[in-house]
């Protein structure tokens, strides 16, 4: 049997935390926040540490982020795309940007800037899934 995550709270973000996503075997949280930052902590623990910083703050809201594997987080705001970070990397003091998807021109870039929401598939973590303000929905293979 698992371990019960224990109750607390923390302000980790300056402005609003928009999106926190868990992975369920390490109760690891995934948190994006209005500040453009993309934080990690562990909510097993009843006293969280400082959490480790994936990246940010920057002019670039957050607002979805979704644990793709155990060590990947895949986040998407006001630029246009997904993101996909390394967590194994930011241990290290390393840049973490693993990649980035879905960098278009034109129409296509107005259709896909500001996701709202974003789905990744936990059966098949390839498949990403995310709306926009626009009213476009978008399929990306990871």
């Amino acid at each position: 049997s698992s371990k019960p995550a224990a109750p607390w709270t923390e302000r980790l973000h300056r402005g609003a935390a928009m999106a926190v996503d868990v992975w369920p075997e390490t109760l690891e949280v995934a948190s994006a926040g209005e500040d453009g930052q993309l934080l990690v902590l562990n909510a097993s623990n009843p006293n969280p540490p400082a959490p480790t910083v994936i990246c940010g703050p920057s002019d670039n809201t957050l607002r979805a982020a979704r644990w793709v594997s155990s060590s990947t987080i895949a986040t998407a705001g006001t630029h246009c795309g997904i993101r996909l970070w390394d967590t194994r990397a930011a241990a290290n003091g390393s840049p973490v940007l693993a990649t980035q998807w879905g960098d278009v021109a034109g129409a296509a870039a107005e259709a896909c800037a500001g996701i709202l929401g974003l789905d990744v598939l936990r059966a098949r973590p390839h498949l990403a899934c995310a709306g926009t303000e626009g009213g476009a929905v978008a399929v990306w293979d990871l």
